[in-house]
């Protein structure tokens, strides 16, 4: 099996943590749950396996549960901060389209995701 870069698995573990997290909400929904807790119990799932994922394939982190977590938690916060900033930006004193606000507010949110996971979250 190829070895794929740190960016490239990041990527995967990104879009396969947005496909739980949507297929999951969409399964609760549709049993009948209620809507928070159909998006709050497809996130939680969502964050935890991108975690574990992060921690052990895309950066091969040795850092310990305890000290990891709560740091990706807290990165996790302010990349969904920036996205938002970013969108709000975009959309309203820009006037971008709203497929280019996605995609601005969706890589930007990555990239700091991605930079601090690599940088503090999963280093000693």
């Amino acid at each position: 099996m190829p070895k794929h870069s740190k960016e490239t698995r990041f990527i995967f573990v990104g879009t396969a943590a947005f496909l739980i997290q949507f297929l999951l909400t969409w399964f609760f929904l549709s049993i009948g749950l209620r809507a928070a807790f159909s998006v709050g119990g497809a996130f939680t799932v969502a964050f935890i396996v991108a975690y574990l994922a992060h921690k052990y394939w895309t950066f091969s982190s040795s850092v310990p549960h305890h000290r990891a977590l709560p740091k990706y938690f807290a990165v996790q916060m302010l990349a969904l901060s920036f996205g938002a900033l970013i969108a709000e930006l975009f959309a309203n004193f820009l006037l971008f389209p709203n497929g280019l606000t996605a995609i601005a507010a969706t890589v930007g949110s990555a990239l700091i995701s991605f930079y601090l996971s690599s940088r503090w979250v999963f280093t000693k």
